[in-house]
Order: C-alpha cells, then structure tokens, then sequence
C-alpha cells in the first residue's frame, strides 16, 4: 500500500508500494509518480517558495519553506488528486493529512 502523509501545506512524504499489479504495469503508482512529479515540477515553476525533494529508501519526502499562495493551491490539489486515487483504490493508497 502507497501511504501519503501531508502536514498542511507545507510537508507530504510518500513511502510503499501500491501492490495492484506487477512493477512497470501498476497504474496506481503511475497515478502517484505522476501526480507527486507533477507537485514539483509546478512548484518549481510556479511559486516563489523553497521545495526542498528527499528521495530516500522508503520513499519520497517533500518539504516547503517559505509557502505562498501558489504552493498553498497547488499541494491542495496535488492533496484533491491523491485523495481522489486512494477513494477509487482504497486497498493500494491511503492519504492521511494532518
């Protein structure tokens, strides 16, 4: 199972695996990988704000410093978007926000 854990808008750390089918074919992790790349690759874009992306053995931790409203609106939708993959498969992800 796929865990995201979000602290506001300001922290999200992704860690384990979706398990609905084999690697390379598992479209729920295709949805979170690009979901997750599209989070950073738009704020990178888009807000002033620091986006500090740790990719550790586990997983994926993002932190931001420095929030603005473009960063605000954009981890709410990444948060809408995951939310709404972990409602259709809710045996392979689980969103917990804080």
């Amino acid at each position: 199972m796929i865990t995201i854990i979000t602290k506001g808008l300001t922290a999200c750390q992704i860690t384990g695996h979706a398990g609905y089918a084999p690697k390379g074919t598992d479209i729920v992790c295709a949805a979170v990988s690009a979901l997750y790349g599209g989070l950073v690759t738009s704020l990178n874009a888009h807000s002033d704000c620091l986006a500090d992306v740790d990719e550790t053995e586990e997983g994926y931790i993002l932190t931001i410093s420095y929030p603005d409203s473009a960063s605000n609106l954009l981890m709410k939708a990444f948060i809408t978007s995951v939310s709404a993959v972990a409602d259709d498969y809710p045996k392979h992800i689980k969103v917990i926000t804080s």
